[in-house]
């Protein structure tokens, strides 16, 4: 059934949303119909997460309407939403790491028997909810005690659980694994059989082609386009996003390479066995693998973080003896980290105060912070990177995300390391910003640089890495030089299926 002859759920007009000295929004207009699934898509800033927030009451507009069922409709708070029916997942997910899986399921919601919990309930439904959408987690297990991956399943399932008539899904994939993603999309198909209707948000455009019926394009905080399914074409909705043609989006470039910069041998920790491999000088190494098969331990073992190991870590000759994260800095090892707002930014401070982070020693070497330094130095990454910003002084929460990852490789890259360590140096990041990065990175490995880089982008590790190695449960399973890898190979090696490669 083609959405014009699908009921209107959810109709936005003309609505526009100013921040000082940004238009967040300029006249956009939407519409969502029955079970229909809406993509959206935008590079970062584009206005997509604005739109979500003016529509589910987080933000008032400025100006424009909202009709929810036919009737106009202002949120004044998101929970006045979520009672309507219309449920976000917003990318950066808001679990209670010490309580267990099902009562993240049912948060606000629990079931009770006079006045307590019903624990044999809670369990009990949660259990027939994830069997349902074929979910294998533990209900009773803690979220601290779950990956990235499974985090990010239960906050959807958190959501389905409810009795939504719009979910919005806002990059559900960024840290999600194939097989993940393959049942996500299930996931998705069946809630729009259901008379569910979704909005599908993702910096991933395979996805979001294949997932939807309908793509809406914002550039700028204003639409510019509105392709139906039989018109999708992965190079029109790109150009529409960017507002240029992007012919290359991984710019590889040539790099002579070096000497052994980052080796490790037959390293072993909690969570790797016998990792051996090399990363050389201006050489991007790649660590790919499904959804916690290691890739994370090798990083974090790379950066004093993985407790005891044995086996030997080396950093341009010199065998290292990483305790703690200052013994990696010190050495010359920068660490960009998957989950930037987590624990890559400080996001109540200014854009500068967080270029300086890493810095701290160099800025204030008598236990006073040298600002008119600061300042010079955040200067210089915002106009070398081209991280757009109002002011060097702006909280780095009003930025995009693609202008945060860029603050966060600035932090590192004032420290001048000899290695940096990239764990999914473009999740939620869009495909202009995404080139940007990814350009300059390898003019930093012209300079010398050393990246050893994580992705679960298998399109990105085929297009960046000069040598791929492939990871599951905690060990190496091949080494691919650039020339020989393609992705068919990957996945074999991934899953630990070596022995089938041709």
């Amino acid at each position: 059934m083609v959405a014009e002859n699908r009921r209107e759920i959810l109709r936005v007009e003309h609505v526009s949303k100013s921040f000082p000295g940004v238009k967040a929004l300029d006249d956009v207009s939407l519409v969502l119909h029955e079970n229909e699934v809406l993509g959206l898509c935008g590079e970062n800033g584009a206005g997509k997460s604005t739109l979500l927030k003016v529509f589910s009451g987080i933000y008032k507009a400025d100006a424009g309407k909202i009709f929810f069922n036919g009737m106009e409709t202002f949120f004044k708070t998101p929970m006045e939403s979520i009672r309507a029916g219309i449920n976000i997942i917003h990318q950066e997910l808001s679990y209670l790491s010490h309580l267990t899986v099902a009562e993240n399921v049912h948060q606000g919601r629990l079931p009770l028997r006079y006045g307590f919990i019903n624990w044999k309930k809670l369990f009990k439904d949660t259990k027939i909810l994830f069997e349902k959408y074929n979910i294998d987690i533990n209900p009773a297990l803690k979220l601290k005690d779950l990956s990235i991956a499974e985090k990010q399943i239960v906050e959807i399932m958190k959501v389905i659980s409810r009795d939504a008539k719009i979910i919005v899904m806002d990059e559900p994939t960024s840290s999600l694994g194939m097989d993940d993603v393959k049942n996500l999309i299930k996931i998705i198909h069946a809630l729009s059989g259901e008379g569910i209707s979704i909005i599908f948000i993702s910096h991933r455009l395979e996805e979001v082609i294949e997932v939807s019926d309908r793509l809406i394009v914002l550039r700028d905080g204003r639409n510019v386009a509105d392709f139906m399914k039989d018109e999708f074409d992965d190079h029109k909705i790109i150009s529409k996003m960017v507002g240029r043609n992007i012919t290359q989006i991984y710019p590889k470039m040539e790099v002579p390479l070096g000497k052994s910069m980052l080796v490790f041998e037959n390293v072993t920790n909690a969570s790797i066995k016998n990792v051996s491999l090399e990363v050389r000088s201006g050489e991007i190494a790649g660590l790919y693998g499904m959804a916690g098969a290691g890739q994370d331990g090798i990083m974090a073992a790379a950066f004093g973080l993985g407790g005891k190991y044995s086996g030997a870590i080396y950093l341009d000759g010199k065998k290292l003896r990483l305790k703690t994260p200052v013994d990696a800095i010190k050495n010359g090892l920068g660490y960009v980290t998957a989950e930037r707002k987590v624990d890559g930014l400080i996001l109540n401070h200014a854009v500068r105060q967080n270029i300086a982070l890493a810095s701290l020693n160099k800025l204030s070497p008598r236990g006073i912070i040298n600002y008119p330094m600061e300042r010079f130095i955040a200067g210089r990454w915002v106009k070398e990177l081209s991280i757009k910003t109002s002011s060097i002084s702006t909280q780095i929460n009003n930025l995009s995300g693609g202008n945060q990852q860029k603050v966060v490789l600035a932090k590192w890259l004032e420290l001048s390391p000899k290695v940096l360590l990239l764990n999914e140096p473009t999740r939620g990041v869009d495909v202009g910003a995404k080139q940007e990065i990814f350009k300059f990175i390898q003019e930093m490995c012209t300079r010398g640089i050393s990246v050893l880089m994580v992705s679960s982008d298998m399109m990105e590790m085929l297009g960046m890495a000069d040598t791929v190695y492939t990871v599951w449960e905690g060990k190496i399973t091949a080494k691919f030089p650039r020339k020989d890898v393609t992705e068919y190979k990957l996945m074999l090696a991934a899953i630990n299926r070596r022995e089938e490669i041709i």
